[in-house]
């Protein structure tokens, strides 16, 4: 008795889901425009990205996965890929491509430090006397800084860099990307549309008119 309510359930689920699919409720946009907020610093952050769809009207950004993104940072308009879920791992250098386009390869060496840096550096700073300290202190704070980078949850790219991606996305069909990992020669492909939702969110966000 219960096993042939339970396959009716599942069965009536199926029918469901079809239904949702058929008639285009089943996921949302693509991209879409969504915003953190930091309880500490009240400063909210919006940006343009994707994320996973495990049921009809839930966006979720899993563990362990990354993410094409958006958004604004103190140095201009970024683009480039952020980690998913609750706690975030660092990306790396993540290879994108759109649709023929040469492949561009965005790197954490390129990535703007979105959190501020003097705050990390000033515990290092050094002042002995008879030593080049100006020296000293700008090697670590170089090494401060690199080490951020590599353990940021994204990897971003301004300026015309950033500049050029976006009109190729604005202008292009398909995104592909992979991480560049080490021990792992052939890593999965993510691949993304680039449809009407991607203007759509920008606008949204406020990053382009």
């Amino acid at each position: 008795m219960i096993g042939e309510i339970s396959r009716r359930i599942t069965i009536f689920l199926l029918i469901l889901c079809g239904f949702a699919t058929a008639s285009g409720c089943a996921r949302g946009p693509t991209w879409e425009a969504v915003s953190s907020y930091d309880e500490f610093s009240d400063k909210t952050t919006v940006m343009v990205t994707t994320g996973d769809w495990p049921q009809p009207g839930s966006r979720t950004f899993s563990y362990g996965m990354i993410y094409p993104v958006i958004m604004k940072t103190v140095e201009g308009l970024a683009v480039g890929f952020m980690s998913g879920g609750q706690f975030k791992v660092p990306v790396g250098a993540v290879q994108m491509r759109v649709d023929g386009n040469e492949a561009i390869m965005v790197t954490p060496e390129n990535t703007p430090n979105i959190s501020e840096i003097e705050a990390w550096f000033a515990p290092f700073i050094v002042d002995i006397p008879g030593l080049d300290n100006d020296a000293i202190n700008n090697a670590q704070k170089v090494a401060v800084e690199n080490a951020m980078r590599m353990s940021q949850p994204y990897t971003l790219v301004v300026g015309d860099e950033a500049d050029r991606i976006l009109d190729q996305m604005l202008s292009g069909q398909n995104l592909i990307y992979r991480q560049i990992l080490v021990n792992q020669p052939n890593p999965s492909t993510g691949r993304v549309p680039l449809d009407q939702s991607l203007s759509e969110a920008l606008r949204k966000a406020g990053l382009i008119n």
